[in-house]
């Protein structure tokens, strides 16, 4: 009974809201104006038709939708997310091989200088004062071009 009666005043409230609405309010409203002729009056039910039918070509609307899309929203955040930290990690990897080269650059090069020097310490004294010298052909490309050796006896 309480339903009844609450449903009533609200129903009471809502005829007395739309009485106090005035007739040239909703007259200049855009959505409201007057057809002129028949002509005009067949056109709007045409299009209207029109549009009935295509929103029954809409089709019924899909409920679950939202958790599909609630699912694939988290499926493509887990993918970013996994993205992200495969891009973190590939810079990381990137830095750490820089670093290695560079350290396999800076022991190569000093190892190279050693041996040079043993070279030219074994050309002096085992060939009797030759001069010998271990030269690279391009110490940019160090990882495969080769060492050009040249020993030269100076007493001769």
């Amino acid at each position: 009974m309480r339903k009844i009666t609450r449903n009533n005043s609200e129903l009471e409230f809502q005829t007395s809201e739309f009485k106090e609405l005035e007739n040239d309010e909703i007259l200049n409203d855009e959505e409201y104006f007057e057809i002129a002729s028949e002509e005009e009056l067949a056109d709007i039910k045409r299009k209207l038709a029109s549009n009935e039918r295509s929103r029954m070509n809409i089709g019924a609307v899909n409920m679950a939708s939202i958790e599909e899309y609630e699912h694939e929203n988290e499926r493509y955040q887990s993918i970013a997310a996994q993205k992200k930290d495969l891009l973190e990690s590939r810079e990381s990897l990137l830095g750490f091989i820089r670093e290695i080269e560079e350290e396999v650059t800076s022991k190569f090069f000093m190892a190279y200088e050693q041996i040079n020097k043993n070279f030219q310490y074994m050309c002096e004294t085992i060939l009797n004062g030759a001069k010998g010298i271990l030269k690279m052909t391009d110490p940019e490309k160090f990882t495969y071009n080769w060492a050009g050796i040249k020993c030269k006896n100076i007493k001769k």
